[in-house]
């Protein structure tokens, strides 16, 4: 059996997926891949793959098989063959053959990506989700796909698998919408839930990548729209409940973020600042203390006296302090059994002088950031008769005091504002030093637990509560309490 004479019987390399190898020395290569011919048959009986002459949308692995998605189609090599897309033989076919199937739906259903899921290849196209199945061993002949589901998604980003769900993005109304794709317990449906329907305007609109990590409960998103931030998404699941769903985000001072993804428990962030591409690593475990103390020292660009050149001067009894990359606005506190002590730095860039000789000192060195969090607005709710709980509406709701719950806080500002008239805030800043404290001793550093209140005196939906600290010391919260007065004008009564 051969091929038929003077027929096009090999792929085209260059306009192919190519090849980036890593080599035994830490070097990469790119190169051209080389694909497998066509051996038998002729473009009837053994046709071309039908992503020749059409572009590759997305690549994957399932099964031992390398896959395209092109036009409405799934394509995927023989089985361990990576590079080859075409059938050894005219006259049967093989169960390690490749795979060439169409989606079948009744809208134009281009397949934009693939994630392997639930022993599954689901697929995604910008209306329809579909499910790429065959039986315990996949061959041509037990491969199907089925529609699972019909949300709308963006698929600029590539959606993102976590443990048993996968994420996906979706455009509404100039902003974006992250919904969670997963399989019902103990049947064939899938249903996709909007994790962002109490945030609906809070992530703009073109989401370009994504990334999950299980080992934190964390997804990652990015956008075009703001490319100096990365929305984070956390959540808990107990059993069979999510006991926590809540969105933040990181904004970078001067940064275009290119990309960002988890490894461990680490994110690793890819960014051009200035002209240059910069590398980034943020730790997200929980639980971490610096070394000789009880508290991670927060700052950003975060370095050491061993990552620095340092040269003292007699003469002018100054310490030079050379750092590997410039700093904008260098901060520098002692670290170890002596960590706390503020040290003055004079200079930006790379060179930097502190008074003294510090030689010795054990330091970090970095820029200070800030972080911020706002309360929503407070709202009383009653019981209803079947079982849920809904706002009380007609009456007056007024806010005394405010109660925070902090653990292991060194520093933190409270600011009281108004959202209506938008006069200046009130600020209450605590210092983590309590009067007749027992480890309050000074020249030290400590951290301490308890509740702060602080008075409030404003209608609730006027009253702007927000968080803020922008200190080299730790600040954590466990939970937030709110005494008022509520004035009622009247009664909801249930009828029976």
């Amino acid at each position: 059996e051969t091929i038929k004479p003077n027929i096009t019987y090999q792929l085209d390399g260059s306009t192919m997926p190519h090849l980036l190898i890593r080599q035994s020395n830490g070097d990469f290569t790119f190169e051209q891949a080389n694909w497998g011919d066509r051996v038998a048959g002729d473009e009837l009986s053994v046709p071309n793959p039908t992503f020749v002459g059409q572009t590759i949308n997305d690549i994957f692995f399932f099964q031992n098989r390398l896959g395209f998605l092109s036009g409405e189609n799934v394509n995927m090599s023989r089985t361990a063959q990576y590079f080859d897309f075409f059938a050894k033989t005219a006259r049967t076919i093989l169960d390690d053959g490749p795979i060439d199937v169409a989606a079948s739906h009744t809208k134009v259903s281009v397949l934009k990506h693939a994630i392997p899921f639930d022993r599954k290849l689901l697929l995604f196209s910008d209306q329809t989700q579909f499910i790429f199945k065959g039986g315990d061993f996949l061959t041509p002949k037990n491969s199907s796909i089925a529609q699972t589901s019909e949300y709308e998604a963006s698929t600029t980003a590539k959606p993102a698998a976590a443990g048993n769900v996968v994420y996906f993005p979706s455009t509404r109304g100039g902003f974006t919408s992250i919904r969670e794709y997963y399989v019902i317990d103990d049947t064939d449906r899938s249903d996709a839930a909007d994790v962002t329907s109490h945030i609906s305007k809070y992530i703009p609109d073109g989401v370009y990548a994504m990334n999950a990590s299980t080992t934190e409960n964390a997804l990652v998103a990015m956008t075009d729209e703001d490319t100096s931030t990365i929305y984070v998404y956390k959540y808990h699941v107990s059993g069979r409940e999510k006991l926590q769903s809540a969105w933040f985000k990181y904004t970078f001072n001067e940064l275009e973020v290119l990309n960002a993804a988890f490894i461990e428990s680490a994110l690793f962030v890819v960014g051009n600042k200035a002209g240059k591409t910069q590398l980034y690593k943020m730790q997200f475990d929980e639980g971490r203390t610096d070394p000789d103390q009880t508290y991670v020292t927060r700052l950003d660009f975060r370095i050491d006296e061993s990552d620095c050149t340092l040269a003292y001067d007699a003469a002018t009894d100054e310490t030079t302090i050379t750092t590997p990359f410039t700093l904008d606005t260098p901060f520098m506190v002692t670290r170890g059994s002596n960590a706390g002590e503020i040290i003055n730095v004079t200079g930006s860039g790379s060179t930097l002088t502190v008074e003294g000789d510090k030689t010795s000192t054990e330091f970090y060195l970095g820029e200070l950031f800030t972080m911020t969090y706002e309360f929503s607005e407070p709202t009383l709710k009653e019981a209803t008769a079947g079982g849920g709980r809904v706002a009380i509406a007609n009456g007056r709701l007024q806010i005394k005091h405010w109660i925070l719950r902090y653990q292991d806080s060194g520093f933190f500002t409270v600011e009281v504002g108004n959202k209506i008239t938008g006069a200046a805030p009130v600020v209450h800043t605590f210092t983590g030093r309590l009067v007749g404290g027992g480890q309050n001793i000074i020249g030290a550093t400590r951290t301490s637990s308890g509740d702060y209140r602080f008075p409030v005196m404003n209608k609730a939906n006027r009253v702007q509560v927000t968080i803020k600290s922008d200190s080299h010391l730790p600040c954590q919260f466990l939970s937030a309490e709110w005494e008022g007065n509520m004035h009622l004008r009247s009664r909801r009564v249930t009828s029976s």
